[in-house]
């Protein structure tokens, strides 16, 4: 039974970090997917369930801070779209209130430990799934082109998997530190498959514009819905983004006053950032994070390979230590006697 919840927790905490406004809106996957091909999506989908299954933490510092960079300008297009969302429907046009809220609503209730922010996930998630999902089944398709998939294609199905993956990884890893391996494979597995399904259902309904749901039900009763929907992915994203940053401030700062201090300026510094606008956040930083996430991710999946080789560097290190270590007192002594 245990297994089982573990496995749920991490589905949620992986559709958390992933399913973020540019997901459930459609405009993330029209823009990467245009072609709508099912290949294309499966090779996105055999990618996800690689890097959650079998991907670790960052053991470099260059990756760690890759990882951080990432999160945090994910953690800014957030919190610019939500203040985007918001005023979409006309609330507090032009005053950033949703996003600071965001931000108080985060440092005071969520980001105590791990295991809020699997609540969090595990409560948000479903509704925002589901209601994303009845509009798309209810939606009537897009009378779309037939493009053929080519290679520029499958390449942008490898850079959205490997960006998603890198930005996703820091929270992911951290919620897979108390859960053993099974359920994690077995929730990376279960996600692929449902990332490819649910994919495929939202391109089928998605107009070529910026925000496809959006604009697909804007002026009918289904569009209330998909706006609440996106607002929750977007929420649920920022959270697993601004997590790991939280938690690296709190793992290096025992002092409680510098604590908050910094993670002030850490948030005040996302919030800036976020004033650019979405737009131009996913212009020009996107495509940084989304090289960073191939190099490193390649990186990873080399490491893995060696890993299993005889003579490493990881090895001899390990072999070194034990040389080093000192022997118990209790342990018999060699005898050097003569006869």
């Amino acid at each position: 039974m245990k297994n089982f919840t573990d496995t749920l927790k991490l589905f949620f905490v992986f559709c958390g970090a992933v399913l973020g406004a540019g997901f459930l809106s459609g405009g993330e996957l029209v823009g990467f997917f245009g072609s709508r091909s099912l290949i294309c999506l499966l090779i996105s989908g055999t990618l996800f369930f690689m890097g959650f299954a079998f991907i670790g933490g960052a053991r470099d510092r260059f990756t760690k801070v890759a990882y951080l960079i990432a999160d945090g300008v994910f953690a800014s297009a957030m919190l610019s779209g939500l203040d985007e969302i918001a005023w979409q429907t006309g609330a507090l046009n032009g005053f950033p209130a949703v996003s600071l809220l965001s931000l108080v609503l985060f440092h005071f209730f969520l980001s105590g430990s791990i295991v809020k922010l699997e609540k969090a996930n595990c409560v948000l998630m479903p509704l925002s799934v589901a209601a994303i999902f009845a509009a798309a089944v209810i939606a009537e398709p897009v009378t779309a082109p037939n493009v053929n998939a080519g290679a520029k294609d499958a390449v942008n199905a490898v850079l959205y998997a490997c960006m998603n993956l890198f930005v996703a990884l820091p929270s992911v890893n951290i919620a897979a530190k108390s859960k053993k391996k099974y359920a994690l494979i077995a929730a990376a597995l279960v996600f692929a498959a449902f990332f490819v399904a649910f994919a495929y259902l939202i391109l089928r309904v998605s107009p070529s514009t910026a925000l496809p749901l959006i604009d697909m039900a804007r002026g009918t009763p289904l569009y209330a819905i998909i706006v609440v929907a996106v607002f929750i992915g977007s929420f649920t994203s920022l959270l697993c983004y601004l997590y790991p940053l939280k938690s690296l401030i709190s793992e290096k700062t025992a002092d409680k006053k510098r604590r908050n201090l910094y993670c002030f300026l850490l948030y005040a510094l996302l919030f800036l950032l976020s004033r650019a606008g979405i737009t131009a956040i996913i212009k020009y930083f996107y495509p940084l994070v989304g090289a960073l996430g191939l190099f490193s991710i390649v990186k990873s999946f080399f490491r893995i390979k060696r890993k299993g080789k005889g003579d490493t560097m990881e090895k001899r290190s390990a072999l070194c230590r034990e040389r080093k270590r000192p022997k118990s007192k209790n342990s018999p002594k060699k005898s050097t006697a003569t006869t």
